[in-house]
């Protein structure tokens, strides 16, 4: 299908972004990657009078380290995190991340803000951030704010971005060379959103573990239960985990009552939990 009529406008800063969204009392979407944005609009899942094009605000794209996080432009695509452009301070993790997302052509267009703003329940980076403890810098009206990966998602295309605020940055804790990471997704096929994703981080050093179970029609969820247990030095290996005792974790949040859906998630997370101990 075509796209819905709309006026694209390209402003030049951030202030003038807020003001054109300001100004369209709502109606007004940003395009940033424009990767799951377009097939909405062609779809007619979307139809806003005013598309919001971020491409030329130079403040939206870089990468920098500053003191113990890495700061990424929320332009920041896939294909840099795959590709090394950006610094590896999640021991290899966010580029194993970035590689398993959709095709090539997309990871180019892409971006990590756009993929986080449109918080697609089965999109990867709300759960590999949300496992890192990363947060996002928004901008608008009323100036920044930061508000933590975890909590920006409120349901499934729905998060806690105001009206007229812009994602503007994304900023992930540098991690120790002793983190132990691994993130265990199923899909049909290669390049497809996964049925479930499970990321687990476990930093040695603090004694923390960080499992986040994606793929839920609601969105990401943390596993505290999981993560309580990981924490445990004494874990030393993974035979006591299968899929029964994964099927008992996920008892409590699971309530698509789908076996099928069910019984991948519990497989994700068992499999995940093996391989982060190995």
């Amino acid at each position: 299908m075509k796209l819905p009529p709309f006026e694209f406008v390209q402003p030049h800063t951030v202030a003038q972004a807020i003001d054109c969204l300001m100004q369209d009392e709502g109606e007004a979407r940003v395009l940033a990657g424009g990767q799951s944005l377009l097939p909405m609009l062609a779809l007619r899942v979307a139809n806003p009078t005013t598309l919001v094009g971020l491409e030329r605000i130079d403040a939206l794209n870089g990468a920098q380290i500053k003191g113990d996080v890495l700061v990424l432009g929320a332009l920041t695509t896939h294909a840099m995190v795959e590709d090394g452009a950006v610094a590896d301070v999640t021991a290899g993790m966010m580029r194993h991340v970035a590689a398993g997302i959709a095709w090539r052509p997309v990871r180019v267009r892409g971006t990590i803000g756009g993929s986080l703003a449109h918080a697609d329940p089965s999109a990867d980076w709300p759960v590999a951030l949300t496992a890192l403890g990363a947060s996002v810098l928004v901008q608008g009206p009323e100036g920044q704010r930061r508000i933590p990966v975890e909590t920006l998602g409120e349901a499934a295309f729905s998060t806690a971005l105001q009206p007229g605020e812009v994602l503007i940055a994304i900023e992930v804790p540098v991690r120790a060379a002793s983190m132990r990471w691994t993130y265990h997704k199923i899909a049909r096929k290669s390049g497809e959103f996964a049925d479930a994703i499970v990321a687990i981080v476990i930093d040695p050093a603090s004694k923390q573990a960080r499992v986040v179970l994606g793929g839920l029609p609601a969105g990401p969820r943390r596993l505290e239960a999981v993560e309580k247990l990981l924490s445990d030095a004494s874990i030393r290996h993974s035979a006591d985990f299968d899929r029964p005792w994964a099927e008992r974790q996920l008892e409590a949040i699971d309530t698509t009552n789908d076996p099928v859906m069910q019984r991948i998630r519990a497989t994700a997370l068992y499999r995940a939990v093996r391989e982060v101990l190995q």
